[in-house]
């Protein structure tokens, strides 16, 4: 059975075919009666078990009983090229690769068609020992030249909006019975992609996944994890690369945390120092210090109303104290009153008429003082601070008075301020107190 140009039947004629290779060709076509040229000496392989056969082709190399064991490939196509003439041989286009390929293989669905149109089948099964299963081996190297050496071009693409176009769609298949773990220090034993770098020399290589354009149009999103599709989380990085995350360029929002979340939007590991928190131009620093507290390294300008939403830290004291006439002393000793003290460790009373701090700050201070009589002549009461600003009133024609200062600066933890009163109602007079003390900022 000759091999002509035009001839229907189970190759298609290329002027590359030499005279030896359609030789051996019609040797094995005059051996079978169908159309299917049959090298069937081994098993069929396939993907589910379905055992489909080549209707032209149908190439088979060991059995489960005698496999091949290995020396060479069942089929190589080998290919030395040289083009010099790009008009001619390539149809003026360096990247025509139909002009040039060592193999191609074109499949074309007509319209109607209700399976999915598929030109290359590539199945590996097996159960080996020490090594992988790989489906598909692809490399490309630039060994001179200014070219690119890239392992596979993948281009999925759309020319009506109801289709759809994907470049690539890869993968993991976990029917083990178990789940997968991630692996911190090299490949995870399920992944979807695993991209490496390698170089004699450990040179680096400039990026593990960069996006691009090929002309003027966009991605809407360059990264996009789809609703259902991450349990744990999202982005994780163990490289202990200089910067996590470095954003450069020009955009609207740096950061845009929209999402809802149950726990928080933004955590930071729990240090007690600058390296757990936030720098600011390297200038400013805010992190947390201690448990529960907020420290600000550097000034703060504040341009409108600063309020926290919690009730401030508040805290109320009761005193007695027995006192002579036109004398003056403390209020006596302060026992804290639990009802009306939700904090009662931002401020304690460790002596009579003092109070003191643990924590710096800003505090509002106001003492009501009850003298039991009506005082007849000079009578006050007075909150003293840190700084030696005294606030004081007086009282006359009254049994009682009360004094506040809305603006008491503790500077350091243990601060204390006192409280004192005079008292001229012509007798000794067993004196109330109340104090009120609240944290402010």
């Amino acid at each position: 059975m000759p091999i002509n140009p035009g001839d229907p039947g189970p190759t298609v004629w290329a002027n590359g075919v030499d005279a030896a290779l359609a030789a051996k060709l019609d040797a094995n076509l005059t051996a079978h009666t169908g159309v299917t040229i049959a090298d069937q000496a081994g098993d069929v392989v396939s993907q589910y078990g379905t055992n489909e056969t080549g209707q032209r082709w149908d190439i088979r190399v060991g059995t489960a009983a005698t496999p091949t064991a290995g020396g060479g490939p069942s089929v190589k196509i080998a290919q030395t090229e040289k083009v010099t003439n790009l008009a001619t041989q390539m149809g003026g286009n360096a990247v025509a690769n139909e002009h040039n390929a060592a193999l191609s293989v074109a499949a074309l669905g007509l319209t109607g068609s209700l399976a999915q149109t598929n030109a290359v089948m590539i199945i590996a099964n097996g159960a080996p020992t020490g090594t992988d299963v790989c489906a598909l081996g692809s490399s490309g190297m630039v060994t001179g030249g200014t070219g690119t050496g890239f392992g596979a071009y993948l281009q999925g693409r759309r020319n009506v909006p109801g289709a759809s176009a994907i470049g690539a769609e890869i993968r993991v298949q976990n029917e083990s019975g178990a789940d997968g773990t991630a692996n911190p220090n090299g490949m995870s034993n399920t992944v979807g992609v695993w991209v490496t770098t390698a170089g004699t020399g450990g040179f680096k290589s400039g990026a593990g996944v960069s996006l691009g354009t090929a002309d003027a149009t966009q991605f809407i999103h360059g990264y996009h994890t789809t609703a259902g599709a991450i349990s744990d989380c999202a982005f994780r990085d163990e490289s202990g690369s200089y910067a996590s995350f470095s954003s450069q360029g020009t955009h609207n929002i740096g950061v845009d945390l929209n999402g809802a979340y149950s726990s928080y939007a933004l955590r930071f590991t729990p240090k007690t120092d600058a390296a757990g928190g936030i720098s600011f131009g390297n200038d400013a620093f805010l992190y947390r210090s201690a448990a529960g507290v907020l420290t600000l390294n550097g000034a703060l300008a504040v341009t409108g109303k600063v309020s926290s939403g919690a009730a401030k830290p508040h805290a109320e004291f009761t005193a007695t104290v027995s006192l002579a006439n036109a004398t003056q002393g403390n209020i006596g000793v302060m026992t804290v009153d639990a009802a009306n003290t939700p904090d009662t460790t931002m401020v304690t009373s460790p002596s009579a008429g003092t109070l003191t701090f643990t924590n710096p700050g800003l505090y509002a201070i106001t003492a009501a003082v009850n003298f039991q009589a009506v005082v007849t002549g000079e009578s006050w009461a007075s909150i003293n601070t840190p700084s030696g600003v005294i606030s004081r009133s007086h009282a006359t024609g009254t049994d009682r008075v009360s004094v506040s200062d809305p603006t008491v600066y503790i500077p350091t933890g243990g601060g204390t301020v006192t409280i004192d009163v005079f008292q001229t109602s012509g007798a000794t007079r067993t004196v109330l107190t109340r104090v009120a003390v609240t944290r402010i900022a």
